[in-house]
């Protein structure tokens, strides 16, 4: 996900729109769940997406370590997917810890890998998996 973090751990968030400014015209998003965008225009589809599928998300910055031209943060999102999205509202709660590194270019946002358990989420939502009819592992002898 591609949030405004604040620096101050442990602070709710708001899923706010993205600033311009900061990012770089060549800017990835590289993430599980279907989030991945190139430019900034496809970002701020996958973010409205996100935003209506959880109008009550928010998100917690436990921790934050910036170095020269990378940041990496710890975060924990939390909300209930209520709007629409890519699939039917749940009406479920979901909490999610995850992981972004952000890298920077010429001071602005160029490149943002975040890690999450994508089948943890699903789970969440009331999603199950279905072992696949054939092919499936020999039994144990």
């Amino acid at each position: 996900m591609s949030l405004v973090f604040s620096r101050s751990p442990g602070v709710p968030l708001p899923l706010r729109p993205i600033t311009p400014p900061s990012i770089s015209p060549w800017w990835t998003l590289t993430s599980p769940g279907g989030f991945n965008s190139d430019g900034l225009e496809a970002q701020k589809k996958v973010m409205a997406d996100l935003r209506a599928a959880y109008p009550d998300g928010r998100v917690v910055l436990n921790e934050s370590h910036f170095m020269k031209d990378v940041s990496f943060h710890l975060w924990t999102h939390t909300g209930t997917n209520t709007g629409p999205g890519s699939a039917p509202p749940t009406g479920k709660s979901v909490t999610n810890k995850g992981s972004t590194l952000i890298r920077y270019r010429d001071g602005k946002i160029a490149e943002e890998i975040v890690c999450f358990d994508a089948l943890d989420w699903q789970f969440q939502l009331g999603y199950t998996l279905t072992p696949p009819a054939t092919g499936g592992m020999p039994a144990a002898q």
